[in-house]
């Protein structure tokens, strides 16, 4: 019992220096986000620095996420290697549109961000970087996997992000609903100015045997994401798309078979 109440600790606070990103957190901040006393505090975080899952800034004293956990969770995200395999399909778009292509998959009520390739066009929309999440139906490939769950599913993240959508006035429940179904009727999703105002985004599912596993977006100013343009980014996304659960397709395969061997 007191392994896993040291561990449920550690988590939280991981969660809390996950809340303030780049810009550090102060050992009293961690406390009260966390909700521990600050000998507690100080003696998980001290452990966790040693593990290297926490770095200290020796000059200002600021505690942030260390690499050691990046790299685990980059590799975690990267479990299907959908990283790995919709590496081309992300290069072939960020050259041919010349905007920000993003990775998504599906944690729970939360995209995770697992990869990024910048195009050559000179103003570039780098709202995400790997590791960042947003609760689902914030953002486009966000939205585009909330909308290609099953509908009893996508009402329980729905639910359950209530909070977490506060920082996103544009997307109360309802407006939420109402772009699923949009996002149904066109076949892809848009973030028209929703997150970041001047930034728009397109999205589309990436399906494998089992269902939504992520999805792939491309990001622009949004002068750069009008018609015709958007229908054009729409096509040669669901065409990259397809492409990736094709190479994903033999992974389906070879699981399936090993859990027959199994079995």
């Amino acid at each position: 019992m007191d392994g896993i109440q040291s561990i449920n600790r550690a988590l939280s606070i991981l969660k809390a220096l996950s809340a303030n990103g780049n810009i550090g957190s102060r050992l009293t901040d961690i406390v009260d986000t966390a909700n521990l006393t600050k000998s507690t505090t100080y003696r998980i975080l001290q452990a966790l620095v040693q593990a290297g899952l926490v770095e200290q800034d020796p000059k200002t004293g600021l505690y942030f996420l260390g690499y050691d956990l990046f790299r685990l969770g980059i590799a975690a995200g990267n479990r299907l290697g959908l990283a790995d395999l919709a590496r081309p399909s992300m290069e072939r778009l960020a050259e041919r549109t010349g905007d920000t292509v993003y990775l998504s998959i599906r944690d729970r009520f939360e995209a995770v961000c697992i990869a990024r390739v910048e195009g050559n066009f000179p103003i570039k929309t780098l709202t995400l970087t790997a590791g960042d999440r947003r609760p689902l139906g914030v953002g486009a490939g966000s939205l585009a996997i909330l909308a290609s769950m099953r509908d009893e599913d996508a009402r329980a993240a729905i639910y359950a992000n209530f909070g977490q959508r506060t920082p996103y006035p544009k997307y109360d429940e309802s407006s939420v609903y109402g772009m699923i179904e949009d996002s149904k009727r066109r076949g892809y999703s848009i973030n028209d100015s929703n997150v970041i105002e001047g930034m728009s985004a397109l999205g589309v599912p990436i399906r494998d045997a089992s269902g939504v596993v992520g999805a792939i977006s491309v990001a622009a100013i949004t002068e750069r994401m009008l018609p015709p343009r958007q229908q054009n980014i729409a096509a040669w996304l669901l065409a990259e798309a397809t492409e990736i659960e094709k190479r994903l397709l033999p992974l389906d395969q070879k699981n399936l078979q090993f859990k027959k061997m199994a079995s």
